[in-house]
């Protein structure tokens, strides 16, 4: 039973109806009753009208706040609600009536605000109203009045907005209105009925400014961005951009999504940022979303963006960085027990005045200087970026802001983002499909969770889930190195991973007082979990170590599709999109009822610029590789003796250090520079090891794949000879031979689909960097005889089909001394 202390009870000694009419007056807020209800806000800019639910309205502010950890603690509201109905069953006996629906407009400032939401508690007794709304708080209470006002301003905020709307419709005077705040201990069960008196009235005005001014700023942007100006990409068009942008347009008046396919060195970047920026001034679009899969390549984008842009240009942009480069601490925890940046959010931020720096420049603040003025108002850095992206017209960030579900919340919790309005760039579109679906696999650890097990057990979670994470470690350790799941036992595994999260959600636990590392733990047990149960077969689980059971997705084109088709327009870009049918299948968009279009402008300056030839004389399969590496070893130097400094690129770091001895022992007079594993990330430390090696060096040893060898564009026009030893198709394994059948089942070339596609895509994007520009030309040696086999040289992109074939010696000797003829 609830514990009736109410010592707190207040009356409305004052009436505030002649307060707010002067408020009104100086306001102009007028009201009308309307039909409309949503459960989001909608944001109409040419009428000014704003349609958002009362909860949500009272909720609302610019500025970021600190959520419940993992959205966990559904027990919490189940607790509520049971408390709830506990006060609701008294209703009859009290005169109340229990949830009434309720609907208006709210006119300030010339926006309407479209209002609907629903009343705990309404009660009608001549010539007074009393309205109730129930709160189950984990605050211990009683609380003072400020300290709900502080505390629970949301609260507060919603009852006096129902009392706005019901005065309206039943015609009454304010102050015959009485506001009941009635909280709930959520542990003990211990009440405090408060009445809201004038002391609150405030609240209500100022949570109306908040959203006035919020939604002036939006028009503000809105009405700059439509006299938005900005440079073209190239003020004279390189060869194949002549009629790209009008190309652009037409496939985008097919479809809503566009794949430009282009050479590296063509300039997708500049022209993708030219038709989006004009998709933004001309009003088609409110927002433009960049994204893309390493941290360079947003570096790259920024910088392409900037020249576009003039120093009095409407746009403004932000890069996106993660929370660790924005902590200030010595060590990265983000967690509010151990950061004081990140607690007493709402009260740093309506004392700071970092808001004036978000609106000051058009370009992004720099991390340095984010991190120290952040810092000196209390707040945490990222928190301070993540308000500042609402500001914002432009983002540039990673594939995970989309595509993750743990980051993917950044851009879903700003308060005016909407797909629907957007338009989205996917640079290195090729990469998508890898990337998601490692981004949803993951892992069960028995070490893990026994560390987890553990730690809950000391902070007092229940028995039901001890016994749940048991059962779990009790899985992983069922099987062994090599085994691979059946669909039975990974459903019987889904379903042991699904009662456990039915269970963190629904049992109380003290997440506040959960280690940063458990939580992670927890996150990662409950991402991905339902869709793992509705679509195992889109799955693989198997058994990389003892005590270790690794979820692995085979297909994300249905989280791919789904994330993609939300927004206005999306162009995808890349250099290798080949054979297009199979990205789209890998991307769900194969069977869209307006088929993407494909734009992919010519590229004349590589007629003749590749001097291509496949070397049959060796077999670089794993099995045959040892055979051949004399053969190998003896091919990489005779091409350095001629064309020095050459680049071989490898399909394994593996593979290359077996090379790299080989060649130290027969041909120790070479100069070898290797890439080194886990090495060279950034954009300097790549561009410096690039500039080095072909200084000092004879021979430039890269890994297919790598950032060096997709994401170098130092070496275009300065090396005359390269060498791709073998096609770099993944190696056989549970993973691969899951995506084969998984393929052959859908009728598909299974073998094409898991093995050629992502090798040869390595090659071809690897070939690319080679040649960028006019006038630059390259040998390049194709070092295996699976490349002339027919369905392996198909997949080579168009540029790389004309060559030569090496069947014996003499052959390699007359094709390397030859001199290639560039067609004019």
């Amino acid at each position: 039973m609830l514990n009736g202390w109410n010592t707190l009870m207040l009356s409305t000694a004052l009436p505030i109806q002649s307060y707010l009419r002067s408020i009104r007056r100086q306001r102009g807020l007028i009201f009308r009753v309307s039909p409309t209800s949503v459960s989001s806000m909608e944001i109409d800019s040419d009428l000014k009208v704003a349609t958002i639910s009362v909860g949500e309205f009272a909720r609302f502010s610019p500025f970021t706040q600190r959520n419940d950890p993992l959205g966990f603690g559904n027990w919490r509201a189940a607790a509520g609600q049971q408390w709830h109905k506990e006060i609701q069953n008294r209703a009859d006996s009290e005169g109340f009536s229990n949830e009434q629906s309720i609907k208006g407009d709210l006119e300030w400032r010339g926006w309407t605000f479209r209002l609907n939401g629903r009343i705990d508690q309404i009660r009608s007794q001549k010539d007074r109203t009393h309205l109730r709304e129930i709160k189950t708080v984990t605050t211990p209470l009683p609380l003072r009045p400020e300290e709900v006002s502080s505390r629970f301003k949301s609260y507060c905020i919603q009852l006096l907005t129902y009392r706005e709307l019901l005065n309206r419709i039943e015609a009454q005077p304010t102050g015959s209105v009485d506001l009941d705040l009635f909280l709930i201990e959520l542990g003990s069960g211990i009440t405090q009925s408060l009445l809201l008196d004038e002391r609150f009235d405030t609240l209500v005005v100022d949570q109306l400014d908040v959203l006035a001014d919020y939604l002036d700023r939006k028009l503000e942007r809105l009405s700059r961005l439509r006299a938005l100006r900005f440079k073209p990409a190239y003020e004279t068009p390189r060869p194949g951009q002549e009629t790209i942008q009008e190309d652009l347009n037409q496939a985008f008046e097919r479809s809503p999504i566009g794949c430009l396919e282009a050479p590296t060195g063509y300039g997708k970047t500049g022209v993708a940022w030219e038709f989006a920026l004009n998709r933004l001034a001309t009003g088609k679009v409110e927002r433009i979303v960049y994204l893309t899969s390493k941290s360079t390549g947003q570096i790259e984008a920024a910088e392409r963006l900037d020249a576009l842009l003039t120093d009095q240009s409407a746009a403004s942009y932000w890069q996106i960085r993660n929370k660790a480069e924005h902590c200030v601490n010595v060590e990265f925890r983000c967690s509010t027990k151990t950061c004081s940046y990140l607690s007493d959010l709402e009260e740093k931020w309506g004392r700071s005045a970092l808001e004036p720096m978000f609106l000051s420049t058009a370009k992004p603040i720099s991390i340095d200087a984010l991190k120290e003025t952040s810092a000196a108002a209390g707040i945490c850095p990222y928190e301070t970026m993540r308000t500042a992206l609402g500001y914002r017209d432009i983002w540039i960030g990673d594939y995970n802001y989309l595509f993750s579900a743990n980051s993917s919340r950044l851009l879903a919790n700003q308060p005016d983002f909407d797909p629907a309005r957007t338009f989205l760039i996917i640079d290195e579109a090729h990469n998508l499909p890898s990337r998601i679906e490692s981004n949803l696999s993951k892992e069960l650890s028995a070490l893990s969770l026994n560390g987890l097990i553990e730690e809950l057990s000391e902070i007092g979670a229940g028995h039901k889930i001890h016994k749940s994470l048991t059962n779990l470690v009790n899985e992983c350790l069922a099987y062994r190195k090599g085994d691979v799941l059946t669909l039975r036992q990974l459903d019987d595994l889904t379903d042991l991973l699904l009662e456990l999260i039915n269970l963190i959600s629904t049992d109380p636990m003290p997440y506040e007082s959960i280690t940063p590392e458990a939580l992670d733990t927890l996150w990662s047990l409950s991402s991905g979990s339902t869709a793992l149960k509705e679509s195992a077969s889109r799955y693989i689980a198997w058994i990389p170590q003892n005590g270790l059971i690794r979820i692995t997705c085979i297909d994300p084109s249905q989280e791919i599709r789904e994330t993609l088709t939300q927004f206005k327009e999306c162009l995808m870009l890349s250099a290798t999109f080949q054979p297009i049918d199979g990205f789209l299948e890998q991307c769900g968009l194969a069977d869209q009822l307006t088929p993407p279009q494909q734009v992919a402008p010519p590229a004349p300056w590589l007629e003749g610029a590749y001097n291509i030839a496949i070397d049959t004389r060796t077999d670089t399969r794993f099995k045959s590789r040892k055979n051949g590496e004399a053969l190998t070893a003896a091919t990489i130097a005779k091409l350095a003796e001629r064309h020095s400094p050459i680049v071989v690129f490898f399909p394994s770091y593996a593979y290359a250090q077996s090379l790299y001895e080989a060649i130290a022992i027969d041909y120790p007079f070479y100069r070898i520079a290797m890439q080194r594993r886990g090495k060279g990330e950034s954009l300097s430390s790549r561009a410096e090891f690039i500039d080095e090696a072909m200084r000092f060096h004879d021979i430039i040893f890269l890994t297919l794949g790598s950032s060096f060898a997709e994401g170098i564009d130092m070496i275009g026009g300065k090396i005359d000879a390269a060498i791709v030893v073998s096609p770099a198709l993944p190696e056989v394994n549970a993973i691969q031979q899951a995506k084969r059948d998984y393929y052959q089942n859908k009728r598909l070339d299974g073998f094409e689909r898991a093995y050629l596609q992502p090798g040869i895509q390595k090659v071809n994007q690897a070939l690319g960097r080679l040649v960028r520009a006019p006038g630059q030309k390259v040998k390049v040696l194709l070092h295996c005889q699976r490349y002339a086999e027919r369905r392996t040289k198909s997949l080579l992109a168009d540029q790389y089909q004309n060559c030569q074939y090496i069947f014996k010696d003499e052959d390699l000797k007359r094709w390397i001394e030859e001199e290639p003829i560039l067609k004019t």
